[in-house]
């Protein structure tokens, strides 16, 4: 399982990625060690991709879906660890359209989770779906990045790409690559 709550104090819970926990772990005490990895101006690719937000525990829907639309425009990060050292990486979140009618389902027992379709701006690599998702968050400037996952509202899980576009992704005509089958099919694939 990649994901699981953790207590950090009594009365607060969140939602982690097991790499998280690890680089934790390691790399808490020594936050300054952590490599930032900032998306660079001339990467302009673009990628629709499919996944799942998994709010923190005990949050309300409402208010969740208000912040990821406020996230559109920002930075979304995820941690690589790897065997000498913990990197951040960035990318840019340039639009999302959100499938709350989705409710439970098996994996999805609550129906807390909300199945997304995103553009986003990156050159990583997004892993298919049956391999390890991608963690990411919206990015705090005003904190160390081991402490914006401490204080997250949520986690954007990318679990897949759209790889059957033949023509040129763009801002303005993204969403008629979306699959609504995929985005149902993430939905019930667990992680």
């Amino acid at each position: 399982m990649q994901y699981a709550v953790m207590a950090i104090s009594e009365d607060l819970n969140i939602l982690i990625d097991a790499v998280e926990v690890s680089a934790l772990d390691n790399y808490a005490q020594k936050e300054d060690e952590v490599k930032v990895c900032p998306l660079e101006d001339d990467v302009q690719q673009l990628k629709v991709v499919y996944g799942v937000f998994m709010p923190q525990p005990d949050s309300k829907k409402e208010t969740i879906i208000k912040q990821v639309k406020e996230s559109v425009g920002y930075i979304i990060s995820h941690i690589e660890l790897e065997e000498e050292s913990c990197k951040i990486v960035d990318m840019e979140l340039v639009d999302i359209e959100l499938y709350e009618q989705y409710g439970e389902g098996t994996y999805n027992p609550r129906g807390q989770y909300i199945p997304f379709a995103a553009l986003i701006r990156t050159n990583c690599t997004i892993p298919q779906l049956k391999q390890r998702a991608i963690t990411s968050f919206l990015r705090y400037g005003n904190m160390g990045a081991l402490t914006n996952v401490l204080n997250r509202f949520g986690i954007f899980s990318i679990r897949d790409e759209e790889r059957r576009i033949r023509k040129k992704v763009t801002v303005e005509g993204w969403k008629e690559f979306i699959d609504e089958s995929r985005v149902i099919k993430i939905l019930n694939t667990p992680k």
